[in-house]
């Protein structure tokens, strides 16, 4: 695990932010985001996103960015996967910027190629789980731990802004 001492904000520690992304959210929370979110909004984020991650679609090109692997490939049998995130820990503020996310998601591919597939926004910190675009963020395990995934280069039958996604697996 890479230490990232930007991580440190309000007493919660990496380790806590690690946990977070190789633990995963709350299994309720798998299904906060399901239908309903798909607004003109939501969609503006989407396009948003894209726009500023398309240079970062390679984990080569992702890791000159400042974003580091935090842990193996999340996956929770029932839920489906998230991937293997990295992180830019200088991003994690407590500000939400679409044109900055806190976290990428990659998965990997048939031939362990890392596919970029979603973003995720983090905060740590806050008492008040944050929104953007009107979508609010998913509380995580720990106190002022929220965040609020992205499906922006793969499809989720869950829903664009779900945790997890049924139609992936972690080889």
């Amino acid at each position: 695990m890479h230490t990232l001492p930007s991580f440190r904000r309000s007493g919660v520690a990496l380790a806590s932010v690690a946990a977070l992304l190789m633990g995963g959210l709350a299994p309720g929370a798998a299904n906060a985001h399901t239908g309903g979110t798909e607004t003109r909004a939501a969609h503006d984020l989407v396009k948003t996103l894209k726009k500023s991650t398309k240079d970062l679609r390679k984990v080569e090109d992702a890791m000159k960015a400042g974003y580091l692997p935090e842990g193996p490939c999340v996956e929770v049998p029932g839920l489906g996967a998230m991937g293997v995130h990295y992180v830019n820990g200088a991003l994690v503020d407590g500000v939400i910027d679409p044109k900055a996310p806190e976290v990428l998601v990659f998965m990997p591919d048939d031939r362990g190629r890392l596919d970029l597939v979603a973003v995720e926004f983090l905060t740590v910190g806050l008492t008040q789980a944050p929104s953007v675009a009107g979508i609010p963020f998913e509380e995580g395990p720990f106190p002022g731990n929220h965040s609020l995934h992205a499906w922006i280069y793969e499809k989720n039958p869950s829903g664009t802004f779900a945790a997890f996604n049924p139609n992936l697996s972690c080889p």
